[in-house]
């Protein structure tokens, strides 16, 4: 299935993935060079690590158990919910095992 990822009416990103699995593949099709600048893409874990505080990752961990609230009328399919779901766990374990450990930045 080909998603696509916007900035209000802008299309930043087209990617393909897989919803039917434990585990969806992706890929991208396409990147709007013209806004790259406002997709995170090339931001490292070591870069990372120097601009978050111990507060920013107490925030990450909270992600970990990370699930939309549904709304009884307004929401994508509950699949498409669930693979965002396990995305955004997966990218704060992802940031929290890899980042170095900083103490005390505010």
């Amino acid at each position: 299935m080909v998603y696509y990822l916007k900035h209000f009416d802008d299309i930043l990103m087209k990617f393909s993935a897989d919803a039917d699995s434990s585990d969806p593949g992706y890929q991208i099709l396409w990147i709007n060079e013209d806004a790259r600048s406002l997709l995170p893409l090339s931001l490292t874990p070591e870069e990372a690590g120097k601009a978050l505080s111990d507060r920013h990752r107490k925030n990450l961990r909270k992600l970990l158990e990370f699930r939309f609230k549904r709304h009884p009328r307004y929401n994508l399919p509950a699949g498409r919910l669930k693979m965002i779901e396990r995305q955004i766990q997966r990218r704060a374990k992802y940031l929290l095992n890899r980042m170095p450990e900083t103490k005390g930045q505010a």
